[in-house]
């Protein structure tokens, strides 16, 4: 009969050993699913807050760029869309490195109005002819700005600054056209040859 209770009492105390370990899984799992919830509020604001920063940096930059833009260029006749969004390559920076190319300062654009304009372009080339192509003005943010290549074009946010002299005065060629890629600053070649 010993034999008996002594089954009975490993029986027991395995179920016991069961139930404790069972009681120990479901802990250890309710603290996963804790720590993974508290880790992703925690990823959540960090979030938060690095788009709050990147937007203090752009704002920074923009200033920056507006400040030494009028430094360079004095009180410039400038006409321009209200663009308030952020780009890589803001109006004012698009501005300084399309000017400064072919040597404006406060002086030379004395007389001179600047119109500047964001539009999505496209260019192609192949061996017999080069062109582009405004395709649509830009009024909200992209989630993209770079680049993109499709079957011989290549499509660009452009800055399209034009000098021309003030008033109703239209020179054909006008005294500056400038086409400055949004996402990399580059001036991007145009004309006849593109």
């Amino acid at each position: 009969m010993s034999n008996v209770s002594e089954t009975k009492e490993t029986k027991i105390a395995r179920k016991g050993v069961l139930i404790t370990a069972e009681i120990i899984c479901i802990i250890l799992i309710a603290g996963i699913v804790t720590t993974i919830a508290v880790y992703a509020l925690a990823i959540s604001s960090l979030n938060s807050k690095v788009t709050n920063l990147q937007k203090q940096v752009n704002d920074l930059q923009n200033t920056t760029d507006f400040d030494r833009f009028f430094l360079e260029f004095g009180n410039v006749s400038l006409q321009s869309p209200n663009i308030n969004f952020s780009l890589p390559v803001n109006m004012y920076r698009a501005l300084t490195i399309a000017l400064g190319s072919d040597g404006w300062n406060a002086s030379s654009l004395s007389n001179m109005a600047v119109q500047v304009s964001l539009g999505y372009w496209g260019f192609w080339s192949n061996s017999s002819v080069s062109g582009y192509e405004w395709l649509h003005s830009v009024t909200q943010p992209a989630k993209d700005y770079s680049v993109v290549q499709v079957n011989g074009t290549t499509y660009r946010y452009i800055w399209e600054i034009l000098v021309e002299p003030s008033g109703n005065i239209r020179d054909i060629p006008p005294p500056g056209l400038y086409l400055v890629d949004a996402a990399t600053g580059e001036i991007v070649p145009h004309g006849i040859l593109g």
